[in-house]
């Protein structure tokens, strides 16, 4: 089975982490929902004593969500554009 709404929040979820290099035992959170043709995206982390929250809308194009990965990454880092990581490839179509 397969759930093109669930996929598409699964992969995005998924790319904002990977680009934080965040893993099990970080204190980051990301959730996505797709509404009709947009993408909410709520992400809260926590470095240093610094509390980073976003909020971000985006289309559902695989180029607008890797986009999307990319802002809520460097939004939620606390060293900045610097310090996100880059990732291999795109984001397939989906």
């Amino acid at each position: 089975m397969d759930n093109r709404e669930s996929r598409i929040c699964l992969t995005l979820e998924r790319r904002v982490l990977e680009r934080l290099g965040a893993g099990c035992h970080e204190p980051v959170g990301v959730y996505s929902r797709v509404c009709g043709e947009k993408v909410t995206l709520w992400g809260v982390g926590s470095r240093n004593n610094c509390i980073r929250r976003v909020c971000l809308e985006s289309g559902l194009t695989p180029d607008q969500l890797e986009d999307l990965a990319k802002e809520a990454a460097q939004k939620l880092n606390p060293q900045g554009i610097e310090s996100v990581l880059p990732v291999q490839g795109r984001i397939k179509p989906l």
